[in-house]
């Protein structure tokens, strides 16, 4: 057996013998031999190579789960995880009671709720009018539709979660398929936003998902979304207890960087990428900036650095707004990697969580 490594079977650990090193704040544990798994475990778990390189020659990122970094192209991602059927049954517990996506009791509720995301439906305004087809991928019960229809858009959903499909079909009446992405027809360049928040990272065939989204926009169509920054504070503060590691559910683990590679490959033009806190615990992340630094208890000091890490690409989330280029103004998509245009960063006016 490796020397880096003394024994490793998936959901155990025992007698790392292992160098340390930071990256990302993790420990990082050199190459990561693919894990054994039982005849039962591999009824319920696949095996995957990198979801966009397609090597399988990687370094271990996280010891939760068989977290490793792609060592061809850097990319974070979930090398062992469970069958699709199986995370489908999971999915399913999202519109119970006590989840974060669960269905609101009444329709006062519904209209009060934090998903509508306002904050960021009204930065998509800024790159688009209202008035097109806006597409949710992941929409849960249609919370962030329902602002997008008051809004002036005509709101359209994906959502696994049947009851929570079924909610945003029969209360709110949109209409919203539980379909995957990959699955479902959509007319090419017919659409004029695609949104996906907190969704990206749960897509098993991400590179097959942005061609399919830059296919169906219209030529400067807009793709938004968030995803959790696997380089932010709390990761490298937290390591293995940051709670978006979320290693049943999280496929992908972006930085601002990779996400920034990959929505190029793809043809994207990225008008604006910046980090944020966004839905992560404002009380977590100023216990764990106390703990080091005692000053930052007081209120002012600890907005002002909050603002500061954000600033410095280290945001608890990710935001970004890219566009289908119009093939009227010669933009030539898959730049290579010293091509990306410079990351625009750091918070933005009024919406600071």
């Amino acid at each position: 057996m490796s020397g880096w490594i003394k024994r490793l079977e998936y959901g155990f650990r025992e007698d790392f013998s292992a160098f340390t090193a930071r990256w990302c704040g993790a420990l990082r544990l050199g190459p990561a031999p693919l894990p054994r798994l039982s005849r039962q475990k591999r009824k319920e778990y696949d095996q995957v190579p990198c979801p966009f390189c397609r090597t399988w020659k990687a370094v271990r990122f996280r010891q939760t789960a068989d977290i490793v970094q792609c060592a061809r192209c850097s990319v974070v991602y979930l090398r062992t995880r469970k069958k699709p059927e199986i995370l489908n049954q999971l999915y399913q517990r999202y519109a119970d009671a006590g989840s974060h996506m669960a269905l609101p009791r009444t329709r006062d509720e519904a209209a009060r709720s934090g998903l509508r995301r306002d904050a960021f439906l009204a930065e998509i305004l800024e790159f688009t009018p209202p008035g097109g087809q806006l597409l949710d991928i992941g929409c849960g019960w249609g919370a962030f539709l329902l602002g997008a229809r008051e809004r002036g858009f005509q709101p359209m959903g994906i959502e696994i979660t049947q009851r929570a499909a079924r909610y945003a079909n029969q209360e709110l009446s949109i209409p919203v398929v539980t379909t995957e992405l990959l699955e479902t027809s959509y007319e090419p360049g017919s659409l004029q936003v695609v949104t996906m928040l907190h969704v990206l990272e749960h897509l098993p065939q991400p590179q097959a998902v942005l061609a399919k989204v830059l296919r169906i926009l219209r030529p400067g169509g807009l793709f938004a979304g968030i995803v959790p920054n696997i380089e932010s504070f709390c990761s490298r503060a937290e390591g293995e207890r940051w709670f978006w590691l979320d290693p049943h559910y999280h496929y992908v683990h972006y930085s601002l960087r990779t996400l920034a590679h990959h929505l190029a490959g793809a043809g994207f033009r990225t008008e604006r990428l910046y980090t944020a806190l966004g839905d992560y615990s404002l009380q977590r992340l100023q216990e764990i900036a106390v703990a080091t630094h005692p000053e930052l208890n007081q209120r002012a000091a600890f907005e002002a650095w909050r603002r500061k890490i954000e600033a410095d690409q280290q945001g608890e989330e990710i935001r970004f707004f890219a566009r289908k280029p119009d093939l009227d103004v010669g933009y030539q998509p898959r730049q290579a990697w010293h091509e990306i245009p410079a990351i625009r960063t750091g918070s933005q006016p009024g919406d600071l969580r």
